[in-house]
């Protein structure tokens, strides 16, 4: 039996990997757009199966990316936007 528990507990201590489906829901986007950033490589990814297979994402590998396409806006920036509005 605690052979078992151990296991189980492994198991779930590992990082799930999430569906496109569940990516383009997290981010507010199309799948087809996150099958375009795994394409192009911007968003790593995982795939299994046999031909094709299907696209996994790790959290780790989606935090990376989101951290990666943070737009940095400098205070210039912001005076000018203040100018205009």
């Amino acid at each position: 039996m605690r052979k078992h528990s151990t296991k189980m507990r492994a198991i779930s201590d590992s990082p799930i990997p999430l569906s496109a489906q569940q990516v383009a829901e997290m981010l507010a986007i199309s799948r087809e757009v996150v099958y375009r950033l795994c394409e192009s490589g911007k968003l790593a990814h995982h795939r299994f199966g046999n031909g094709r297979g299907t696209i996994r994402i790790f959290q780790q590998d989606l935090d990376q990316f989101i951290a990666s396409s943070r737009v940095h806006t400098s205070v210039r920036d912001l005076v000018e936007y203040d100018h205009l509005a």
